[in-house]
Formats: structure tokens, C-alpha cells, sequence
């Protein structure tokens, strides 16, 4: 790589960090929290932080298990730097803060594998893709996770020659380990490249490379031991069996078929776009393989591979597909940089390849999302109503009730089979604190009085028919009411 291509590298790398994640907040720092798994974080988050226990997992006083909990130290560390009122601030700036830096380290890796025309090239269209801007506008744990393979391969890239480098790549590992379970072990993915296809001008390997298992585990398993120590069982059957077995075996909230994340690729990047990447990293795996390459073999693995894991598992949500999207990005820029053409040609392809995906999916990402904010309006207006009183809600998620209510909260459902899907999800140690209500009036009668019940307009009839004096009426929006129960 040329001094003048490290130092414009260099430059796209610094933007990347400093500039993406004030483009990616645009309009959404006053818009309400999305009612899943961000505010299952953002309950988490404020929970360890009122609990000082950051080694808990808790949500409405109960530990759970669902994921390590390195996603909630991030989200919990900028509350803590930035204050939780309102929350929603601080929410958006770490999760857009860690996907500029996670544009930052596909360049860095792509100079490091490629050259700087594949690096820049490949973290442009890393940034400007279709799911990954939206999703630098909800956290998920994804961001950060994949922050963690992409800095513990650019560091297993250059550990040949600076071997303290292994003690970095088993950090990384750790911490990709304690984001998620299982899928953490994506950065075993480069010694097992460098075995199958080592460079011939690299040095013998050095022994220091023992510091990375040996950094990895005493950097993550002191958190399994001590969950281990302090909850037995109940940890290892959530954490280790329900969870997995739950998202790789079965399915969690809706049906998918094995094809969800091809149609997913096309639906968000277009097809022209999911052609070209899935064309590149099959083409990339065929060199690596057939030529011994370890950058081309790395990326086509890692993007064809998480494709086909996931596709595979029986629960699939899309957000699952972001863990290979730098991958994509950087074998669509390694094939453009392979077209037998004058440089200037090939830059002025990949610049327009890049203009393209920001002309198509940046405005409908970064407009006004229009978030919900009725239950967030009703549930501050009435905090000050029978302080300590329970929440329920009615056949929707409890997730931003408890974030925005602050008080306890279950749901209530009316049928026997959203009964068992919830506790379903619930072993797996996801939030799910469900009751049935059959027939939906019994709400009225269930509920451990005085609550508030925050209920669908469209569910007229839990109240009809119902006493006088049996509930008041606190505030009403469009879709919800939200009601006092004596």
C-alpha cells in the first residue's frame, strides 16, 4: 500500500468515526424508543445501573439470561457519561458511534488484506447499504459484536509481524463473546483461513500466538463463572441450552422460511446490489480456495458463512445479517479492484457502485422515522397516578411500558397459544411476563388492583360490559387508552 493510499485511508477512517454518526442521528433524537429489543437494553441498562451490579442482566427486578452483557456495559457506561433523562439521546449516540467505527474497521481491514482501493471502497458501501443504516438508527447488539470481528481480524492480520498483536486478537474474541454466545467464535475464523491458506512471505508463526486463547479466556470467562457461581442451573439451561437450542431450533415470535435472508438482501439492497455481493464472495471463496489466499478466502467464508448459519437456524430476523455485511461490502470492492481496466476507470466504478447505494437507501433511512409516541406521552403524563401501582398492557409488547412507565409491568394475552409462545421466549431468558386473559373482559378482573392497564382502542371489548367504577379513563391517543383500575 502507497503512502499517499494509507494516508487517504487513513483520512476516510477518521470521517467515518467523527462525521457518519451525526448523519446517522439525523431527526432521532426525540423520537421514542422502539418497542423491542431497544428497550429491553435500555431497561437492562438503567436496572445495572440501580442495581450497581453491572454483572447482572435484570428487566423489571428479574435476572435473565438471554446474552452476555456486553451490550448493555456500552449502553450503561454512556448513561452513566451522559445521564438517562431522557434516554433516548444517549441511545442514539452509542449505537451511531459504534457503526461509524465499524465503517471505520472495514477500511482498516481492507487495506490491510487488499490495499487501500478495496479498504475505502469497501467501507463506502458498508456505509451507505440499506440495512445497515437502518439499524444505525435502533440499537441492537449487532453493531458492537461485529466491531469485535472486525478489530480481532485487522489485529490477527498483522500478528505475524508484531506478535503482541495475538494478546490484542484475544481481547477482541473475548469481547465478541461477551455479545453473544456461540456467533462470538466468528473471529476463530482467522487462524482457521491462515491454516488453509498461509502467505508465503509471512514469518514462521510465532510463539506468542499462545496469548490469544490464554487473554480470550481470562478476559471472558470470569462473567460465566460468576453467573455459573451465583445462579447454578438456572444460568447454563437459559444461557447455554434454552437460548440456543430456542434460535437455532425453533422459532421465536414469527414463522421464516430457510430463504428469509436472500429476500431479505434483495429487499433492502435491491437486486443489482445482491447480485453483485453474493456473486463477489462466492468468487472470493472460489480464489481463496483455489489459489490460497487468505484475504479472499476470509471474506467469502465469513459472508457466505453467516448467510448459511443463519438461513439454517430456524429463528431469523434481519438484523442477524449484519454480521456479514462488512464482509459483502469488501468482496464487492475486491472484485471491482480485480476489473481489468486503467485505475482511474476502476475508481470512478466503485465511486459510482457507492453513489448508487447512497442515492437509493439514504433518504428513506434517514428521514423522519415517525416513531410511535403515543405510549410513551400517555405513560409520562400519568406517572404521578398510584405511584407503585402495576402496569399491564393488552396483547403488545411490555417493553417500552416499562421503560417509559416505570413501574412493573406484565400482559396481558387472550389466547392459549401466544400464552405458550411467550413462555417459550421467556425460557430462552428473554422478557416475556404474560398472563392469559380468556375471555378478554377478565382483564378486569385478573389484574392486581389498583394498575394502570394501557390498552388498543381496537379492543373495545375488555371494557364492555364492565361495571361502573370498575376502571377511569387517564388519557386516550389514536390507537391506545390508557385506564386506572380501581
Amino acid at each position: 500500500m502507497t503512502r499517499s493510499g494509507s494516508g487517504l485511508a487513513a483520512v476516510c477512517m477518521l470521517l467515518a468515526v467523527l462525521v457518519l454518526p451525526s448523519v446517522y442521528r439525523i431527526g432521532l433524537d426525540a423520537e421514542p424508543i422502539d418497542n423491542g429489543d431497544e428497550a429491553i437494553y435500555v431497561e437492562m441498562a438503567s436496572e445495572m445501573i440501580a442495581s450497581g451490579q453491572p454483572s447482572e442482566l435484570r428487566f423489571d427486578g428479574q435476572s435473565l439470561f438471554p446474552r452476555p452483557p456486553a451490550a448493555i456495559w456500552v449502553l450503561a457506561a454512556a448513561y452513566v457519561a451522559g445521564g438517562e433523562g431522557p434516554p433516548e439521546p444517549p441511545l442514539r449516540a452509542v449505537n451511531a458511534r459504534l457503526c461509524g467505527i465499524e465503517v471505520a474497521l472495514t477500511i482498516l481491514l481492507g487495506c490491510l488484506l487488499f490495499g487501500a482501493e478495496v479498504g475505502i471502497a469497501g467501507g463506502a458501501l458498508l456505509a451507505c447499504a440499506d440495512l445497515f443504516v437502518g439499524y444505525a438508527r435502533v440499537y441492537e447488539s449487532e453493531p458492537l459484536l461485529t466491531c469485535f470481528v472486525l478489530g480481532a481480524f485487522c489485529a490477527y492480520a498483522g500478528a505475524r509481524k508484531r506478535p503482541w498483536l495475538y494478546a490484542l486478537y484475544g481481547a477482541l474474541l473475548a469481547g465478541a463473546l461477551l455479545t453473544k454466545q456461540l456467533v462470538g467464535l466468528l473471529p476463530v475464523l482467522a487462524p482457521i483461513v491462515r491454516r488453509l491458506a498461509p502467505s508465503p512471505g509471512d514469518p514462521p508463526p510465532h510463539r506468542g500466538r499462545w496469548l490469544a486463547p490464554i487473554v480470550a479466556l481470562a478476559v471472558a470467562l470470569p462473567w460465566h463463572v460468576l453467573m455459573i457461581a451465583r445462579h447454578g442451573a438456572a444460568f447454563v439451561d437459559s444461557f447455554f441450552v434454552r437460548s440456543l437450542i430456542g434460535r437455532a431450533g425453533g422459532v421465536l415470535l414469527h414463522k421464516t422460511s430457510p430463504t428469509f435472508y436472500a429476500r431479505e438482501l434483495v429487499s433492502s439492497e435491491g437486486l443489482g446490489f445482491t447480485v453483485l455481493w453474493l456473486g463477489a464472495a462466492v468468487l472470493a471463496l472460489g480464489s481463496g480456495l483455489r489459489r490460497r489466499r487468505a484475504g479472499e478466502l476470509l471474506i467469502g467464508a465469513w459472508a457466505l458463512g453467516v448467510l448459511l448459519v443463519y438461513s439454517f437456524a430456524r429463528s431469523r430476523y434481519d438484523y442477524y445479517l449484519l454480521l456479514a455485511y462488512p464482509a459483502f461490502a469488501l468482496g464487492a470492492a475486491w472484485l471491482v479492484a480485480r476489473l481489468s481496466m486503467r485505475p482511474s476507470l476502476r475508481a470512478a466504478v466503485a465511486l459510482a457502485l457507492v453513489a448508487a447505494s447512497a442515492l437509493l437507501h439514504l433518504p428513506r433511512n434517514l428521514s423522519a422515522p415517525h416513531r410511535e409516541t403515543e405510549t410513551r406521552d400517555l405513560l409520562v403524563a400519568a406517572r404521578g397516578r398510584a405511584p407503585g401501582a402495576p402496569l399491564y398492557t393488552f396483547n403488545t409488547h411490555p417493553y417500552t411500558a416499562r421503560v417509559y412507565s416505570g413501574r412493573s409491568v406484565r400482559v396481558f394475552v387472550d389466547s392459549p397459544r401466544d400464552l405458550a409462545a411467550a413462555e417459550s421466549l421467556r425460557a430462552t431468558g428473554m422478557p416475556a411476563p404474560a398472563e392469559l386473559a380468556s375471555p378478554p373482559s377478565a382483564a378486569l378482573t385478573l389484574a392486581r388492583r389498583p394498575a394502570l392497564l394501557l390498552l388498543p382502542r381496537s379492543r373495545r371489548d375488555v371494557t364492555d360490559g364492565a361495571p361502573a367504577g370498575s376502571f377511569e379513563v387517564l388519557g386516550e391517543s389514536s390507537r391506545f387508552r390508557l385506564l386506572y383500575l380501581p
